[in-house]
């Protein structure tokens, strides 16, 4: 009998060995396991602030690249509205004769500066032959559209289209209404508001169809079109510019535009 109850306390005394080995051993793991959780979080702490620095230094390269390409834009604005300007006060030298293209110049005339000395002005696209044949230009039509153009100068072509849309809507019908629509798409097309723009060209075209601005107008939605990527449409268009208004400046720049494309 004594020796069945030393068995038993052995076995006893073993399995509480055992257990208190599994404990130990449990907890010893429990330890790692948390001591492991606890690198785990902090690496993934660091990896968080680290790509939260990256983030917040390519934010700021792309603020810079932003606003760099704002100032190429508004540079590229400025140099193409000067040169197209300069290009066509050149060849304003040569008045036109009423609705004969190729002797036509491609800009409009700006008006002298208003005073009482100067009670009328000529319109840009009506024939400047004799002084007597000069049509009359009210006073505050002119200044209207003389600041309107001056602004548009400047390179404020938010205020310039609204100083030519106000223009348009005081004086639709004005010696100045051809020159106004014209520029007035200017200002869209180097904002690259090309619907605006093509609109304000096709005022051009459709209402003052003997006016020096056309082919110039023609010219532009042609530029509209390669723009937006429509260049079947576009060759058409240049085609058509060459063709009906051969020896003006807007038919060489089709033709070489033609070239380019071919």
């Amino acid at each position: 009998m004594m020796r069945w109850f030393g068995i038993a306390l052995g076995i006893v005394l073993l399995a509480s060995c055992a257990t208190t080995k599994e404990n130990g051993l449990e907890k010893r793991v429990q330890l790692l396991e948390h001591k492991m959780s606890n690198r785990t979080a902090m690496q993934l702490l660091q990896q968080v602030d680290q790509m939260q620095r990256e983030m917040r230094s390519m934010r700021g390269q792309l603020e810079e690249a932003q606003h760099l390409i704002q100032r190429i834009q508004e540079s590229q604005r400025k140099q193409y509205l000067d040169l197209d300007t300069r290009l066509r006060v050149l060849e304003g030298g040569n008045p036109a004769t009423g609705p004969n293209y190729s002797n036509s110049p491609a800009a409009p005339v700006m008006p002298p500066p208003v005073s009482e000395n100067t009670p009328s002005l000529a319109p840009s696209s009506q024939p400047l032959q004799q002084a007597d044949a000069v049509k009359s230009v009210p006073e505050d039509e002119a200044q209207a559209y003389r600041k309107a153009y001056e602004t548009l100068q400047a390179g404020h072509y938010d205020a310039a289209v609204d100083a030519f849309s106000e223009f348009l809507q005081r004086y639709p019908k004005g010696e100045y209404a051809d020159n106004a629509y014209y520029w007035l798409g200017e200002a869209y097309y180097v904002k690259r508001d090309f619907s605006a723009a093509r609109q304000a060209f096709q005022q051009v075209v459709e209402k003052f169809q003997d006016s020096t601005k056309v082919p110039d107008a023609m010219l532009k939605m042609a530029y509209i079109d390669l723009e937006l990527g429509r260049v079947k449409k576009a060759k058409q268009a240049l085609q058509q510019v060459a063709e009906r208004f051969p020896g003006t400046r807007a038919a060489t720049l089709a033709q070489q535009r033609l070239s380019q494309l071919r």
